[in-house]
Parts: C-alpha cells; structure tokens; sequence
C-alpha cells in the first residue's frame, strides 16, 4: 500500500487576486501632470503645470489645424470670413481661411500646423466646445490671461534669452526663408533663417525650460485679456498703446510673435499686439490652458 494515502491533505489558501487597478478620472490625470509626464487630452494635446500658477495647465504647443477641425465638422461652427492674408506682397482680404490660409503650394499646412485665420471669439467657441465634451467633462479649457501666458514664457528679453538676432531653432520668424509667395515687398531679419517660410509644425523648435514649444514665433496667441495702454514697453510706438477701436469695441491682447514678425520689439518677450476680438489673420492663433471644473 503506498504510503501517500496516509499523508494528510493539505488544504491549499486560494491564491490573492489584486483588485484591478483604479481608472484614475481626467481631474486626477490632471493633477499628477508633470513637465515629463504630460497630461494628453482626447485630441492628443500635452499639457504641463503652468510655474507659479497653481491648478493651472497649459498646453504645450499651440491649437493646430487638426484640433479646430475636429471642433468645426462636430459643432458646424462657422469660422471663415475676413482673413487677412499676404496677396503679392501686400496683406488684405482675399478669400483666405484657416484651411486655406493661401500661402505659397511648397508651404500648404498639414494637420500638425498651427491653426491661424481665427479670432479671439472663434477661439473661446473652440474652448467651449472641448470644455463640453463627454470625455473632458471633469475639466475647462480657456485661454490663457496674459499674466499665464508670462509665466509660461519666462522674463527673458526674447523668449530664447538676450541675443539678437536669434540664434538658430529658437523659433519661426521672419528670416530670409520668407522671401517667396510676395514676401520680398516685405522686411525680414538681418542674418537670420530659421528655415520655415511661413508656418511650422508646431513643435518643430526648441522647448522651453517650463516644456513649452513656439511661444515665440510661429503664430501669434490671442489671451483672453483685454488690451491696456500700460501693457507694453515704453519704447513701442504710441500707436500700439490705444484700448479700444473707433467703435468703442475693446481690443484683445495677443501674445509671442509669429513667422511674419521682423522687428525687435515684436520678438521681445513683452510684446503684446492686439486687435478686434473679430480680427482673422495668417499670423494670429492660439493655445489653450486646462483646470479641474
């Protein structure tokens, strides 16, 4: 007889099963965002803390084409008419929109390009509308004041530093790389070439020490401020110190230099341009900021 039907059984404890991990919501992805470990959105969009602004993200690049799209074909919104546009060396209106900002064949803009041609108010509806999306329900998305949009550029001069002009991959401006589709009518910076005639994708440049890409160059970020007189340096032509238009419309603050920027003063950090909140322009765009609701 064999031994082993004399050995006692052993009664084995079932083996622990973890619990499944927690889904963490948007809100917690959120807070645990860091500069490395960014937080992405349903569209894909990174954002990181913004310095000095606690529960405030910003995104790490600007809104691109592909980001709008996405809102106009799920909202209808209507977001053409009035874009000004560089014709034969000279900006007017002529047809152009922001999918057809009407740049040169060799510089047509992809789905990662920033998306340009659209307002102050057509910016604030895309915030809207990703604000109430299902997946976003938990978080706002808004523009940046201009004292957020600061603290993510730093105090430098020039968001790169000090030299000027820039040194090469700091950002999209208007170097001798501009100089096609009408631009020669047009100025451009002394020896420098950052090698995109008109728009970039966007982060195709240096990042900041904060992770952010083109907040200097590429296209112009509407804030939600309103325009002051006090806002800008006390060198910058008086002209662009005015609060209102003819109408009595408050104008609004737009931030960071664009690839058509040649002057010194408009690269500067502290430059604030500013138009109506109606105002639709090749150089002028947006990136947006997040918080928990």
């Amino acid at each position: 007889m064999s031994l082993a039907l004399f050995l006692p059984v052993l009664a084995l404890a079932p083996f622990p099963v973890p619990p499944p991990p927690k889904k963490l919501s948007p809100a917690d992805r959120l807070r645990a965002a860091t500069k490395d470990t960014q937080f992405v959105n349903s569209l894909g969009l990174e954002f990181v803390p913004l310095p000095g602004k606690p529960g405030v993200y910003m995104c790490r690049t600007e809104t691109r084409v592909r980001d709008f799209e996405a809102f106009v074909n799920a909202s209808g919104y209507n977001a053409t008419g009035g874009g000004v546009t560089l014709e034969s060396g000279r900006w007017k209106q002529a047809g152009g929109t922001w999918l057809n900002p009407r740049f040169p064949a060799s510089c047509a803009q992809t789905g990662d390009h920033p998306v340009n041609c659209v307002s102050w108010e057509d910016s604030k509806a895309f915030c809207a509308w990703l604000s109430g999306k299902t997946e976003e329900k938990e978080l706002s998305y808004r523009l940046p004041s201009d004292s957020e949009w600061s603290s993510a550029a730093g105090v430098g001069r020039y968001p790169w530093g000090s030299q000027f002009p820039p040194p090469a991959n700091v950002g999209n401006y208007a170097g001798k790389e501009a100089n096609i589709g009408g631009w020669s009518n047009n100025r451009t910076i002394s020896n420098f070439n950052d090698g995109s005639p008109r728009t970039a994708r966007v982060g195709s440049y240096l990042e900041n020490r904060f992770g952010f890409f083109d907040l200097g160059g590429n296209v112009f970020e509407w804030c939600e401020d309103r325009h002051r007189s006090w806002m800008n340096d006390a060198d910058v032509d008086p002209g662009l110190k005015i609060e209102v238009s003819p109408n009595g419309v408050p104008y609004r603050v737009f931030r960071g230099g664009a690839w058509e920027s040649d002057n010194e003063i408009v690269v500067r950090t502290s430059f604030r341009g500013f138009n109506l909140p109606t105002y639709r322009a090749v150089g002028v765009g947006f990136r947006c900021v997040l918080v928990g609701k």
